[in-house]
């Protein structure tokens, strides 16, 4: 889990990000939706992030295209391969975040189970997710080319 703090500072940044260009936002828990609801939304969704956890399988319902990204969140220094494997593999791009530093293929890091991997106080930078995010979705050129 996200450090709670942390947690309302990034949605507070998806709802700026939303009402500045018009973003849809989700904010939801996973565990609290029927499989049928995560699967409806999942595939509709072109960002998807969280915390290292089988909340992202749900990635597996994306539609792919050059917008579609998974934002992954790990304990500083942590790292494990599965669902960035599962992203590329399905033609989407992962970003995986250590609070405010963020990386991706083939930058990747060694895998790592450090302590605090699986914790309740995951930090994240709220306001770096959201421009990322602006980022991504900002994509022209390969989309319409």
């Amino acid at each position: 889990m996200l450090i709670p703090e942390h947690h309302d500072r990034l949605v507070q940044e998806l709802y700026r990000i939303r009402d500045e260009y018009g973003y849809e936002v989700n904010v939801v828990e996973a565990e609290h939706m029927s499989r049928v609801e995560q699967i409806r939304l999942a595939a509709r969704t072109t960002i998807m992030m969280g915390v290292h956890g089988n909340g992202l399988t749900s990635l597996v319902w994306m539609k792919p295209n050059p917008r579609s990204t998974v934002m992954e969140f790990f304990f500083p220094q942590g790292f494990a391969h599965d669902y960035e494997y599962t992203t590329r593999a399905l033609g989407m791009v992962h970003y995986g975040f250590w609070n405010s530093e963020y990386f991706t293929s083939p930058g990747l890091p060694t895998p790592q189970y450090v302590e605090g991997f699986q914790g309740k106080e995951i930090p994240i930078d709220g306001e770096a997710v959201a421009r990322l995010c602006v980022e991504r979705l900002s994509l022209n050129s390969e989309v319409d080319d």
